[in-house]
């Protein structure tokens, strides 16, 4: 368990006071006018992307080898947040009219849709130009995002006026969803970098990556029943408020993990392994022991043949007789998540374990394999103590 140190006690002790301000002054602004159709969990999670806001920056000050993605993190939930301000904006509101609504609206979406997937693409971008400075791999990233949103938003960016139709509303529904689509497959390419290539990043990046990837699936579905015309149940907001929960108590571990002695050494190990010529064995992780823990228990043929004849059957038997709902596609999407996940990991935990074996042994070196002279020195770090 990590030790409070006094510097995470003072960002903690900020963080406290930072949302304590946030929320009176939030509280005290609902006394303004303001729309009326918004429940209470609504609010929770506003408060909740402004938690996440903080904690990213934080880590994105602190955080050596890989910054910018908690930057990312942060001006998303920021303009995430903005949508507060949003419901003080129209007619016989605080700020403006319908017209300015509706700007409001429309600006935010898009930028929200353009930022998301900058997001996404920079992740990958980040790990291929692992030594190419932060600004060019923005270059990167914007050279690919640039003509994509062009092309989804260009007619909003040239005349303004557009915004006042409602349909184009649907328009902005329907880009949102391709783009986020996009981004689920950027997230895509770097599970496969990271499967394949087996260069480590910092710990708690690879959680937060499965997290807004559940994020981007939900964010399809609320836009898919939207762009129908459908209103999204109050359950989509308890969706939603389980997940920006799952982020903040990965971004809490982050913190405290890279204020402690163990998380600062660990991560520079695993980060600079290439340019000291040390390939380093990553140290388990409860991922790694609960697939290694299922691996075992499923074993025996016939208890696989069983755990997948019976997963089949629910799935068909709730696919066809739940009646179609937005919490019915959300569930669909969560298993379908899971599944993709034990499939992913296991073959991710199945080529560590593989890598375990070439440690340098007189039977290896014979065949070529585990020999320091390869040029590869090996360094399992599997029994220390200390860290998660």
């Amino acid at each position: 368990m990590a030790v409070l140190t006094q510097s995470v006690k003072r960002q903690f002790y900020l963080l406290v006071i930072l949302w304590v301000a946030y929320f009176f002054l939030s509280r005290l602004a609902l006394g303004l006018p303001h729309w009326k159709a918004v429940s209470t969990i609504n609010y929770i999670n506003y408060d909740l992307f402004y938690i996440i806001f903080i904690l990213s920056l934080f880590i994105f000050r602190k955080e050596k080898h890989y910054p910018y993605i908690f930057f990312n993190l942060a001006v998303v939930s920021f303009f995430f947040l903005l949508g507060f301000l949003v419901m003080f904006i129209g007619k016989d509101y605080t700020i403006g009219d319908d017209r300015l609504m509706y700007i409001a609206w429309f600006y935010r979406r898009i930028l929200i849709s353009s930022l998301v997937l900058v997001m996404c693409v920079f992740l990958p971008t980040t790990y291929i130009f692992r030594q190419v400075k932060p600004v060019f791999r923005y270059l990167i990233t914007l050279a690919i995002v640039t003509p994509i949103v062009v092309f989804h938003f260009k007619q909003y960016f040239l005349d303004w006026t557009l915004t006042q139709v409602d349909q184009n509303q649907y328009d902005i529904l329907s880009s949102a969803i391709s783009l986020n689509s996009l981004g689920i497959s950027f997230l895509a390419v770097y599970g496969f970098l990271y499967l394949f290539h087996g260069r480590a990043v910092p710990k708690y990046i690879n959680p937060l990556i499965i997290g807004w990837l559940f994020f981007l699936f939900v964010d399809i579905n609320d836009n898919y029943f939207l762009f129908h015309q459908k209103d999204l149940p109050a359950i989509s907001q308890w969706f939603l408020l389980f997940n920006l929960i799952f982020f903040c108590y990965i971004l809490m571990r982050k913190l405290l993990y890279m204020h402690s002695s163990f998380g600062i050494f660990y991560d520079d190990l695993l980060v600079s392994k290439v340019k000291l010529g040390i390939k380093v064995i990553q140290k388990k992780g409860w991922t790694e022991r609960l697939i290694m823990l299922l691996k075992v228990y499923f074993k025996p043929l016939y208890k696989k043949i069983f755990f997948v004849f019976l997963m089949t059957i629910s799935f068909v038997y709730f696919v066809l007789f739940f009646p179609y709902s937005y919490t019915k596609m959300n569930l669909i999407i969560l298993f379908l998540i899971f599944c993709l996940l034990i499939i992913y990991l296991n073959a991710l935990v199945g080529k560590r374990i593989r890598s375990r074996f070439m440690l340098p042994t007189v039977e290896n070196s014979k065949k070529g394999k585990g020999n320091i002279n390869n040029g590869e020195k090996m360094l399992n770090i599997n029994k220390t103590k200390e860290g998660g």
